[in-house]
């Protein structure tokens, strides 16, 4: 028990303390997940309003530029007006070119046809045929008017340049300044790079993907496809595979930037990892630790408390009610062991009382038993046609096994062996219900099988104790031999023919009786000659066990029934003796039940013997021998024999008779034939002492006289 106990308390913690290992480890990845969002949501956001604010102090820049540009073109328009000499040397116009601080200028008429640039590769040409400057042409136009547009790449290099127009106040036409915007294009994107770089990389092998409408800015160091980037959740954090790598992944959007934050899931979970592990090893030292201190405790205080008690209690429950409690480790244990002592004062006070008043039902359970098992033997001393004998040895005071035989008729005898699936009073009081509602049916001339039906369905109704028999009944012609069975249970009957060996009698075995109204039952039959016994036991026999459990089985029963045995009494007899040696002393376990039946029918006899009627030789020690053989009183001996010698003395005393006497155990027969003289000598002769006389003739075979003797 103590074992068993340790063992329940190890599988106990250690079921709380998985418990709490999955509860962290679940706390644990819930935190990896905050800890990421936070950290990569914090960066996301911060570049992203960087990058606003970028976009914020470039579109400034621009407006200021654009301005700037308008200022220098009417500032240089201005100029022209006062003194137009710079448009007579290209030098001067050149110059005028650097002192507005601007890569080109470009003086049209008013049709829009260049007439003077610096430098000279827009000459010749019109506004309206180059596609960088046609928006221009309305300035050549209108008068006051201005334009400037942004990134427009010039006609010669393809660099991106802004240009500002305006109207000439000198002449007709238009005047336009190009200034390059190389520089604050380079300024700008060097600067958003920069500092979009120092947070490309999150933590140390993470990766931070930017778009801008749409475009990829940056891919960083991953090969992967754009759509997937873009098919990724806005401000939450989900999983994503790259070259079998798992990333967390955290994507926000402002204005027209997109930016994506990818961090390996391995290196997130790494230092969360370090921490769960030092836990669980913690946990398991503490684990070790709790379990020898509450081992100890309870096995200080408590288990061996308990297995005292356990152990007085065993004591006072195999009926020693000396035994007293004292286990006084705490004041629980205290009142507890004065409860038990207070509780067994009570029961040995009142115990003398009701064991008297057990042991009195018990005897009258067994004067009941006692009473209804035949125990008288020879059980029926006027009947030679059969003998029998059983014995019951119950386990129990009141055993669960019985037998009962009787005469239901002249010519019938009834027997039955039992067992009964209980013990004590309720065995007994079952048993009497059996035989009485077995005898009854068999008295009214059923058959086996429809007494099986009939007991069956009375058994079965208002069944509530769940008791169940099994029954061999058998039912004997005894002028015949003829036996019919039916058997409930296991089959437990062997059958010795005169001479032979004692084997299985051949059945059909239905199912117990009192279980359910539905059972059937077949009726076994054959005819028993003269010497043939059957013997009947029940499942104790077999079931007997000796001290190493070893049962008396079949083949011992077997054994023991084919030693000689000149009485059926002796069959019974050296069986329950086999069953003894082997036990060896052991008790037994079940009920031991024996029955045995002899078929000797009914005794005949038959003589024959000639002779002469003056010399009577043989025929008194003809009728001796025939009668005797059955039994025959003397004083019917004697009258036959002198009715015989009476009928010889009236005839011829040459003639010569035949004489036959056949016998049985209720009569006797004595035929006289004889061819010569044809002569009836009961003419003329006195009443003989016999039943009656007859004489007949005929001439095949001449005379004929007949005896009948009946016997007392």
């Amino acid at each position: 028990m103590r074992r068993t106990f340790l063992i329940r308390l190890f599988l106990l913690l250690l079921a709380v303390f998985a418990a709490m290992g999955v509860g962290m480890y679940l706390h644990l990845t819930r935190h990896v997940h905050e800890r990421a969002e936070q950290m990569m949501s914090g960066r996301v956001n911060d570049l992203l309003e960087l990058l606003v604010h970028e976009d914020e102090c470039e579109e400034s820049a621009r407006e200021l530029y654009e301005e700037t540009a308008l200022h220098r073109a009417h500032a240089a328009a201005e100029l022209l007006r006062r003194d137009d000499s710079a448009l007579s040397r290209q030098e001067d116009l050149q110059e005028l070119c650097n002192l507005m601080g601007a890569e080109e200028l470009v003086l049209t008429d008013g049709r829009g046809m260049v007439t003077a640039s610096a430098p000279t590769q827009h000459n010749g040409h019109r506004l309206d045929e180059d596609d960088s400057l046609r928006d221009f042409a309305v300035c050549a136009k209108e008068p006051d008017s201005e334009l400037c547009r942004t990134l427009r790449p010039a006609v010669a290099e393809g660099a991106m340049m802004q240009y500002a127009g305006v109207h000439r106040r000198d002449a007709e036409g238009a005047l336009l300044i190009g200034f390059s915007t190389h520089r604050l294009h380079r300024e700008r994107s060097n600067e958003a790079l920069r500092r979009l770089a120092e947070h490309y990389d999150m933590g140390k092998h993470g990766h931070m993907i930017a778009f801008r409408g749409g475009a990829l800015i940056n891919r960083g160091r991953l090969n992967t496809e754009t759509a997937e980037l873009l098919s990724l959740p806005l401000r939450r954090v989900s999983e994503f595979t790259v070259d079998g790598t798992s990333y967390f992944t955290y994507a926000a959007e402002n204005r027209s930037y997109r930016l994506i934050a990818l961090m390996p899931a391995e290196e997130i979970y790494r230092n969360s990892m370090k921490t769960l592990r030092s836990l669980l090893l913690s946990n398991v030292f503490f684990f070790i630790a709790m379990y020898v201190a509450v081992a100890f405790l309870l096995q200080r205080y408590v288990v061996r408390g308990v297995m005292r008690v356990i152990n007085s209690l065993r004591r006072i429950t195999d009926g020693d009610l000396t035994e007293r409690v004292e286990v006084n480790d705490t004041p629980e244990f205290r009142r507890l062991s004065g409860d038990i002592n207070a509780m067994v004062d009570t029961l040995r006070f009142y115990g003398e009382e009701e064991i008297a008043d057990m042991n009195r039902e018990l005897e009258l359970a067994r004067s009941i038993q006692s009473a209804a098992l035949p125990s008288r033997f020879p059980a029926f001393p006027h009947r030679t046609e059969f003998d029998l004998y059983a014995a019951c040895v119950p386990a129990a005071s009141v055993g669960g096994d019985f037998y009962d035989f009787f005469l239901p008729g002249e010519d019938r005898l009834d027997f039955l062996v039992a067992d009964i699936s209980e013990t004590g009073i309720p065995a007994a009081l079952y048993m009497m219900r059996c035989m009485s509602l077995i005898r009854s049916a068999a008295r009214s001339g059923t058959r086996p099988r429809t007494l099986a039906r009939l007991v069956n369905k009375a058994l079965c109704e208002g069944q509530t104790q769940g008791i169940h028999l099994s029954l061999f009944f058998g039912s004997l012609r005894i002028s015949t031999g003829e036996l019919r069975f039916i058997n409930a249970g296991e089959p437990q009957a062997m059958l010795q023919h005169e001479g032979g060996t004692y084997d299985m009698l051949p059945m059909n075995s239905g199912m117990v009786m009192g279980l359910s109204e539905e059972a059937e039952y077949s009726e076994g039959r054959l005819t028993l000659a003269q010497g043939d016994r059957l013997v009947l036991w029940t499942r104790g026999v077999t079931e007997a066990a000796d001290a190493q459990n070893v049962p008396f089985g079949r083949e011992r029963l077997q054994a023991a029934l084919n030693e000689p045995a000149p009485a059926i009494a002796d069959v019974v007899h050296q069986t329950r003796a086999a069953i003894r040696r082997h036990l060896d002393g052991t008790a037994i376990k079940e009920d031991v039940t024996i029955f045995a039946l002899e078929f000797r029918g009914r005794r005949h006899s038959k003589g024959d013997i000639s002779l002469t009627a003056g010399a009577p030789t043989g025929l008194q020690e003809l009728i001796d021998e025939q009668m005797e053989a059955v039994f025959a009183a003397p004083a019917d001996i004697e009258q036959m024999k002198s009715s015989a010698a009476t009928v010889l003395e009236a005839l011829p005393a040459d003639c010569t008779v035949q004489l036959r006497l056949v016998c049985d155990e209720s009569s006797a027969v004595l035929t006289l034939r004889y061819t010569e003289p044809r002569i009836n000598p009961l003419i003329g002769l006195p009443r003989l002492p016999v039943k009656s006389v007859t004489y007949s003739y005929t001439e095949a075979e001449g005379n004929c006289l007949t005896l009948h003797k009946h016997l007392a």
